[in-house]
């Protein structure tokens, strides 16, 4: 019965009994098949390839984008929380979110990160004694911007798609203590 079955192209099998159906059964290919098969997946590898690469490399990039992202939120939160302190001054607030956007190897000059720090909706570019001057209960706002390439490198730019120009930017506001 084996031997009959392989010989035949199309066998009968019982999946349950009253139901019946036909299996095919393969013979070994000939060479000119088997190259002519390998040929055509090497086509389908070359149309498919570019697409598998790029959306791997989308998704080491939005990986890396979102950690990024993550950093100057900290590094934003950790100039907040320095700013809500007793006796906080605007250059103190300026070191605490270098000093944490360095721990994370975001931006390696100072120059790269922007820093805006508020209180009560006043700028301190504005007013510099407001932070020092600031009571029990205003609002601090911190705000850091970094440029995304300085952040994340621009890995899309070989498929014509770059995040140049884009800022990774983040607010936080806390009281004051």
């Amino acid at each position: 019965m084996l031997l009959n079955n392989l010989k035949n192209s199309v066998t009968d099998q019982w999946v349950a009994p009253g139901i019946r159906c036909q299996r095919v059964a393969y013979a070994p290919r000939s060479p000119r098949e088997v190259r002519r098969r390998r040929g055509m997946l090497s086509v389908e590898l070359v149309l498919t390839l570019p697409i598998l690469l790029m959306a791997v490399v989308g998704a080491v990039l939005l990986s890396q984008m979102l950690m990024s992202y993550q950093a100057v939120s900290a590094a934003a939160g950790n100039g907040a929380r320095e700013g809500t302190m007793p006796g906080a001054t605007a250059l103190s607030v300026r070191e605490v979110i270098l000093r944490s956007v360095a721990g994370w190897r975001l931006a390696t000059d100072p120059n790269d990160v922007a820093v805006a720090v508020r209180v009560n909706g006043v700028s301190l570019s504005d007013d510099p004694g407001a932070l020092a001057a600031s009571a029990t209960c205003d609002e601090i706002s911190v705000t850091v911007k970094v440029d995304t390439v300085k952040a994340v490198p621009d890995m899309l730019k070989a498929f014509g798609l770059s995040i140049a120009g884009q800022k990774l930017e983040t607010t936080i506001r806390m009281r004051k203590e």
